[in-house]
């Protein structure tokens, strides 16, 4: 360890004031370094933490209350389907590759991007922690995106799903409105949860390539669940009744 108590030398003799100036020397040296923190510290100050493996470089905040990795050694490790890369701190990146073609990214578990064998990503939480190697044994959650009261009096009485935001959807049917299919570029299915309220109007499918299912009501509470297909420039809508 090559630490010192405090960086200021005081009048002393020249044996003594040479001793202290030696101490504050290989502290600086060192960088402070020490399985605990410099006793005295500063803002900005440089502490070589000799206590993680592998050691690392600390600098303290401006606040002088904490400190920072002010690069953390990072080690690799590879394998045939896995590569790891894992910080002091023990904080990891996995880039997973499946059997499938695909691949994922995860941090620390918390954040993960999903790409599938054609390059589609798919943002969400995986359900187990494939850390150790066990399998996948969910897929992802979202919360459905809120389009709100269609009407002929809201955006000329017509509704054209998108899936920007979120492929899931909610309506309220609060008079009569065209269904228009979505015209957002490349392939994807939507899924629209349609409430009737008590102004609900006939609803008209217009544009779809194919349109099959339950027939609409415009019954105060009826529910319906939609799902809007578009593939390859073919779309179609599926109404499934919920009551």
């Amino acid at each position: 360890m090559a630490q010192t108590t405090s960086f200021a030398i005081a009048n002393d003799s020249g044996v003594a004031v040479r001793a202290r100036i030696n101490e504050v020397l290989a502290a600086l040296a060192s960088s402070n370094a020490g399985a605990t923190a410099p006793a005295t510290t500063a803002p900005g100050m440089l502490w070589f933490d000799t206590g993680v493996t592998p050691p690392t470089l600390r600098r303290r905040n401006a606040a002088n209350d904490g400190w920072q990795a002010e690069r953390d050694p990072v080690r690799m490790y590879l394998d045939s389907a896995r590569v790891t890369l894992r910080s002091a701190d023990g904080a990891e990146t996995l880039a997973d590759f499946l059997a499938g073609g695909g691949a994922y990214l995860r941090h620390d578990n918390v954040s993960r991007i999903w790409t599938t064998a054609t390059g589609a990503e798919i943002y969400g939480a995986l359900e187990v922690d494939t850390i150790n190697g066990a399998a996948l044994a969910g897929g992802f959650t979202a919360t459905s995106d809120n389009d709100g009261t269609r009407s002929p009096a809201v955006s000329g009485g017509i509704y054209t799903p998108t899936p920007v935001g979120g492929n899931f959807r909610r309506i309220v049917n609060g008079g009569a409105f065209t269904f228009r299919p979505p015209s957002a570029t490349g392939d994807y299915t939507l899924h629209v949860l349609m409430t009737n309220s008590a102004t609900a109007g006939a609803v008209t499918f217009g544009s779809f390539t194919r349109v099959i299912g339950d027939a609409l009501t415009t019954t105060e509470g009826h529910a319906f669940f939609i799902t809007l297909e578009k593939h390859y420039g073919f779309t179609r809508a599926i109404v499934g009744a919920l009551q």
